[in-house]
């Protein structure tokens, strides 16, 4: 894997995660209980199963993520090593 690929999608992803901040303030900025009330039962039986599934997501992704980018990691410094042993003449 190319670090080059990997700075980009990491600097991809951060923009996405701004983006995505700025799209969600107006509904964490206000109490749940206000934003809801706005709303037709359905709707609102809809909006708390997002959230919900938002919140398993993002323990999903807590737990899982940190192994995924550590293993990402070391198999590019091992590949890098590689390339770099074998451009190098052995003495």
């Amino acid at each position: 894997m190319d670090t080059t690929n990997l700075l980009s999608l990491v600097e991809h992803l951060e923009d996405n995660v701004d983006e995505l901040e700025e799209n969600l303030e107006p509904l964490l900025s206000a109490v749940l209980t206000t934003t809801t009330q706005k709303l037709p039962l359905l709707d609102k039986a809809k909006l708390y199963v997002l959230i919900v599934y938002s919140i398993e997501s993002l323990l999903f992704c807590k737990t899982n993520f940190p192994s995924t980018i550590q293993a990402l990691i070391a198999h590019s410094l091992s590949t890098t090593q590689r390339s770099q042993s074998e451009r190098s003449p052995s003495l």
